[in-house]
């Protein structure tokens, strides 16, 4: 086999140069090489996972996503802070958003009639009541008589949010079990001049009901009377109720309210595109579950000495003390310290006002 080989070689014209010898150290890239490739691999893997993620994840998650979608300036933006109790009276103390939209809408009325305003939003969950219980608070704590109707008729939470009776109020009145005045209900004592109307008991027909003219007077007699007329509708996309009353020429405006990482951007267009076929023209957004900004959030201006209302209780307080020690008789001396409870009473309804 050797003698063929050589034959072989000589024969084609070759020449052995020299012979191969097995290598002494591991053939292939070092150990930093392969990290680095390593970590470009998983760096592409990653960031096309995130794309996809984003390409696939449709929600809003700023508020310059609800301006470009809706076509509309952001009037408020209202924090997860202010609406985590369920309660109205317990949300006083952060009323500080709603007074921001309030003087938002003020703005706005300087230009065209505001006295009747719609709240309403693409899908549920957005926050519309709590944005319509809250705003009609700061707006009857100006001194306005404010009234609010809860004309959601098919998942109200005005009894939840309020310590209402939820047996009575709109369906009732349209129903004949009672008078409008009946059912106009004061739910937080120290604001006489908010009065709400709930829904009452759910009807079959939510959308012919508020289509019906009976509903169109009820409207009328109200914003007759108030100062400002708020009525907190059903969302846009899901049902048609909101619709119905989009057509009506008593509604001077509508709000929209979006929830950040909650809303989607087709759910936004969908409703955009219904606000566009209707006659009541939105003038905002209202965006909710906003996060906290660090120390410059509203609750940064939040004192925490002593408020006026204490020191007209203190004063009032050491008048009476001073007058019943004084050397005046006691008609004297008690007709002073009412004068006094008087006048902290006044002291205390400027406050309010």
């Amino acid at each position: 086999q050797r003698l063929s080989a050589s034959r072989a070689v000589v024969g084609g014209g070759t020449s052995i140069i020299g012979r191969a010898t097995p290598p002494g150290d591991p053939t292939g890239s070092g150990l930093s090489t392969s990290i680095a490739i390593g970590l470009l691999i998983g760096l592409a893997v990653a960031f096309t996972v995130v794309f996809l993620l984003e390409s696939l994840d449709r929600r809003m998650r700023t508020i310059e996503e609800f301006e470009r979608e809706y076509r509309l300036p952001v009037l408020s933006g209202v924090p997860q802070s202010a609406a985590r109790s369920r309660n109205a009276a317990a949300r006083t103390e952060t009323l500080e958003p709603f007074r921001i939209l309030r003087s938002a809408l003020d703005f706005v009325a300087v230009t065209r009639e505001l006295k009747t305003l719609l709240v309403t939003s693409a899908i549920s969950g957005e926050g519309k009541t709590t944005v319509a219980i809250d705003l009609a608070h700061a707006v009857a704590l100006t001194g306005r008589r404010t009234v609010l109707v809860e004309l959601d008729l098919r998942r109200p939470t005005f009894a939840e949010h309020l310590n209402l009776d939820p047996t009575s109020g709109l369906t009732s009145v349209l129903t004949g079990g009672g008078s409008l005045q009946e059912m106009l209900m004061q739910p937080l004592e120290d604001v006489p001049n908010l009065l709400v109307l709930p829904c009452g008991r759910l009807p079959h027909n939510p959308a012919e009901l508020l289509g019906s003219a009976r509903v169109a007077e009820l409207i009328q007699e109200l914003a007759a009377d108030a100062g400002m007329l708020i009525l907190d509708a059903p969302p846009l996309n899901p049902v048609a109720d909101a619709q119905v009353l989009l057509s009506s020429q008593l509604i001077d405006a509508a709000i929209l309210v979006g929830r950040v990482e909650r809303t989607r951007r087709d759910e936004v267009r969908r409703a955009r595109a219904i606000l566009d076929r209707h006659v009541v023209e939105p003038v905002g957004i209202v965006v909710t579950g906003l996060r906290e900004a660090g120390p410059y959030d509203y609750n940064y201006y939040r004192s925490d000495g002593p408020t006026l209302d204490a020191e007209v209780d203190a004063r009032a307080a050491g008048e009476r003390s001073g007058s019943g020690s004084g050397s005046g008789s006691s008609g004297r001396g008690s007709e002073r310290a009412r004068g006094s409870a008087s006048a902290s009473e006044r002291e205390r309804r400027e406050l309010q006002l």
